[in-house]
């Protein structure tokens, strides 16, 4: 027992795990067990560890060689996930690799995995007969990932994790991540990168709700991938990000705000909200703020921008000779825009937060997938304000009952259009909802 207790206080004393060796806790229970033995170096110990990792690394490359050769492509699955030590504050980056391989047993009882080539080189210390095929998880890569995890870090990370290990693109069949958006969105990112490289495709396997939020991000241009995205409406998105940002850095700013609100007797508790603008649904939630107190914004920016404001070194010498603040400020058409956007994306806002609930039965899931791409599919969508407002798809009509019940039908703007398409299309294909997994009893059909 006493022994027990040395060696705990010896594994959790440490801060690394090669200093676990050194440490006063790990020496006191060295000596318990044998008092003659004598820690090694830390230097000594390095050594080692590198030798250890080395022939670990090569003996994987071999495995993975002999399976290219009989399988050519397809064989590996990966999966990627960034995991913080809360003691430390550190945040690690890991790559898990999956594959069948051949695991053997030696005489002495254990179970190894090792390539033909190991195997018939050691035959002499084999058990014959005991070669079995098995799941081999290889952690490709764990390590301190300090830089910030943006798309174009994480790929640049997982390629050169997969030359380290001399693992070509052409080797996956599957990759499955977990996390934040920018570290789910690049697998996405590798896979497009690599797809010249290679004749077969790769399963991208992520969470729904995280499927939903890409998709999202995607059709509103919030995420850059190297596909084409909505770059218009994102460029708007992001541009009241800026607005709403720019006043509520400051208090004396939003007391412009708040007596403009007051003179106009509105609550003044309502400000700006920016949200975290990698996040799909951080969009839609600033959105539905913003349209709330626009008008306010749109009244405090020109008095920013007067001669006499804060602002007004920012506008042009043209700009103030024509009284043009639109390049600061929302202009009709994106008030129009982002009002449009508030309502329609509130369909997958919603399916977003019920795909995040515990519980939900696949057949529930498969109804809400359905009922989601309907609506983002129909012709026309309704906006709520004092009056029912009807958003009507360009070509579409609507009946005469129908449009009795509204009171305004207006054309639905291009970039929501575009929004609407590339939403449904691209959650359509992350779900795989055109593919016929299931028996025909229990499918539905695509949208």
């Amino acid at each position: 027992m006493v022994h027990c207790a040395c060696g705990v206080m010896a594994a959790v004393a440490a801060k690394i795990p090669i200093s676990v060796f050194q440490g006063v806790y790990s020496q006191n229970y060295t000596s318990a067990l044998n008092p003659k033995h004598k820690s090694p170096h830390a230097l000594k110990i390095n050594r080692i560890s590198e030798v250890l990792i080395d022939g670990a690394v090569l003996e994987f490359t071999r495995i993975v060689k002999e399976q290219r050769k009989k399988l050519c492509f397809g064989f590996i699955s990966l999966t990627t996930n960034f995991v913080t030590d809360p003691n430390h504050h550190q945040s690690f980056g890991v790559v898990l690799l999956n594959l069948v391989a051949q695991k053997y047993k030696l005489v002495d009882g254990q179970d190894l995995f090792m390539s033909k080539e190991t195997a018939d080189r050691i035959s002499d210390k084999l058990q014959s007969g005991f070669a079995t095929k098995a799941l081999l998880e290889y952690p490709a890569n764990m390590e301190h990932f300090s830089k910030p995890k943006t798309i174009d870090n994480v790929v640049e990370w997982l390629t050169e994790s997969h030359k380290a290990i001399k693992v070509v693109s052409s080797d996956f069949n599957q990759m499955a991540a977990d996390g934040a958006s920018n570290a789910i969105g690049s697998i996405l990112e590798s896979e497009v990168q690599t797809c010249t490289e290679r004749a077969n495709d790769i399963d991208l396997s992520i969470c729904h709700a995280h499927q939903n939020e890409l998709a999202g991000g995607y059709a509103s241009g919030t995420h850059k991938y190297a596909k084409p995205v909505n770059i218009d409406l994102g460029e708007i998105l992001e541009k009241s990000h800026v607005i709403q940002v720019c006043l509520n850095c400051a208090k004396s700013r939003m007391d412009v705000v708040r007596a403009i609100q007051k003179k106009n007797k509105h609550d003044p508790v309502l400000a700006p909200k920016p949200a975290n603008d990698t996040r799909w649904n951080g969009c839609h939630d600033e959105t539905k703020h913003a349209n709330m107190i626009m008008g306010y914004v749109c009244l405090a920016i020109k008095e920013f921008l007067s001669p006499e404001g804060d602002d007004c070194d920012l506008l042009t010498p043209d700009e103030i000779a024509n009284g043009d603040y639109d390049r600061l400020t929302y202009t009709d058409s994106e008030k129009m825009i982002l009002r449009q956007f508030k309502s329609t994306s509130v369909d997958a806002k919603q399916f977003s937060l019920f795909m995040q609930e515990k519980g939900n039965t696949n057949a529930h899931l498969l109804f809400q997938i359905q009922m989601v791409l309907q609506q983002s599919k129909a012709e026309y969508f309704r906006m709520m304000y004092a009056n029912a407002i009807c958003v009507l798809q360009e070509g579409a009509t609507l009946s005469i009952e129908e449009t009795a019940k509204y009171h305004e039908v207006v054309e639905m703007h291009k970039l929501i259009a575009t929004y609407r398409d590339k939403y449904a299309n691209d959650l359509s294909h992350c779900l795989e909802i055109d593919k016929c997994h299931l028996p025909s009893a229990y499918t539905f059909m695509a949208y």
